[in-house]
């Protein structure tokens, strides 16, 4: 899998609780993950200060917190504003699925970015971390998801603990397979 999280803060939160739950099942080494780590003191304002974030996700996040003091980096040893316009098609190629962390998770809002159509335009199947059925939203406009692939019930669960725990699931079962298995639903889709 791949991953671009960018920034974390309060209202981004949600890209925190996605890498402490991925450093939790031992499956960050299993991707490609960028995380601008704002430092502990940011990291745990950002957790503690908005009162969406799941008591589960706080508890993983204690856990975890040493982890996420360091940056991740994918494609560029720096950070900046001109990421948004750009794809790394040798990044995404080499991976089987992107997990995308759109900007609104917690709040009720339709609201999708260049994030969602980076994989897209890449051909790269996805995953959407987003609010509650943005990607009923994205299909609405006619484009084709990956319900055949997996279950995409995640996308209508309003609990966030709940929708992060299922894509992260989703995650780790692909971080079981066998790399065959997956070129070949790949070629499929």
């Amino acid at each position: 899998f791949i991953s671009y999280n960018n920034l974390a803060s309060s209202f981004r939160s949600h890209r925190i609780d996605l890498l402490s739950r991925l450093y939790s099942k031992n499956l960050v080494k299993q991707g490609l993950i960028s995380f601008n780590s704002p430092g502990l003191a940011e990291l745990e304002n950002s957790v503690y200060s908005l009162p969406e974030y799941p008591e589960e996700s706080k508890v993983i996040f204690e856990q975890q917190k040493h982890n996420l003091e360091r940056t991740l980096n994918i494609d560029h040893n720096t950070i900046h504003g001109s990421l948004s316009a750009s794809i790394d098609l040798d990044s995404a190629r080499s991976c089987f699925v992107q997990i995308v962390t759109e900007t609104v998770f917690y709040q009720d809002k339709l609201h999708l970015t260049e994030k969602v159509f980076k994989p897209i335009v890449t051909g790269q199947p996805f995953l959407l971390l987003a609010a509650p059925n943005n990607l009923k939203y994205l299909k609405g406009y006619g484009f084709k998801t990956f319900s055949n692939y997996w279950d995409e019930n995640y996308d209508s669960m309003l609990d966030p603990a709940d929708r992060m725990n299922a894509v992260v699931n989703i995650v780790e079962r692909f971080s079981n397979l066998p790399k065959s298995q997956l070129e070949e639903m790949q070629r499929d889709m």
